[in-house]
């Protein structure tokens, strides 16, 4: 476990919290590290703040820093209609939204702040003010075609498909087309956003592209 694994990283991570969030509580169960407790924060967006405080609990997976926490709401506030996924834990962000903020420097510290605190800022503002700070992406594998769509750039669902493909089949060919219809060569047009989507988790993208195609496969039966 990689709290005993690594103890100096386990007792690092305790001071950060410690620091910053301190009625957060550490504790280990079945050698599953949780955080527990009242999260208050103060948070910001567009001049917007807003400053809260709700009952959190935090679990670390058996293989993190590997893999990312995932967090439930303990007070009841927040509805199961809003994104939640089907275990109730929050649903932060798209899963490959996730995999790259908190790859971006693996802590707990980062994960909460990062990807914890927004959500929690978003719902409070919309229960505050009646709307959201910013655009949500819908629920489910309509959410993903809508965050693939944007981190693509572009429009059409079936050019979504082929540049997935192309990073699934690991057929990124400087030299070849790209299957945006532009003509260009991958290197000259959306070479680099593929390039980046493929230094993330491939079997997120992977379980994501199975998603999006189960998800069309239904809308053409209707």
């Amino acid at each position: 476990m990689w709290h005993s694994d690594n103890p100096e990283k386990y007792e690092g991570e305790k001071r950060q919290i410690d620091r910053y969030y301190p009625k957060l509580k550490f504790k280990i169960i079945n050698e599953i590290v949780q955080l527990s407790g009242e999260l208050e924060f103060f948070a910001s967006f567009n001049d917007q703040e807003i400053r809260d405080v709700y009952s959190i609990l935090i679990i670390c997976p058996t293989d993190y820093p590997n893999s990312v926490p995932v967090s439930f709401e303990l007070g009841n506030r927040i509805p199961d209609d809003y994104h939640k996924n089907p275990d109730k834990s929050l649903c932060l962000a798209t899963p490959l939204d996730v995999i790259k903020k908190f790859s971006n420097e693996p802590s707990i510290l980062n994960y909460i702040n990062n990807l914890l605190i927004p959500y929690l800022y978003r719902f409070s503002f919309s229960q505050k003010h009646g709307k959201a700070p910013f655009g949500d992406y819908s629920h489910g594998a309509l959410g993903l075609i809508e965050y693939y769509l944007e981190q693509l750039d572009v429009s059409s669902i079936s050019t979504l498909v082929q540049m997935l493909l192309v990073v699934l089949d690991h057929k990124y060919r400087g030299h070849s087309i790209c299957p945006c219809g532009s003509t260009k060569r991958l290197r000259d047009c959306h070479g680099i956003k593929l390039q980046e989507l493929s230094r993330f988790s491939m079997s997120q993208v992977k379980i994501d592209f199975i998603n999006i195609s189960r998800f069309l496969e239904e809308k053409l039966k209707k």
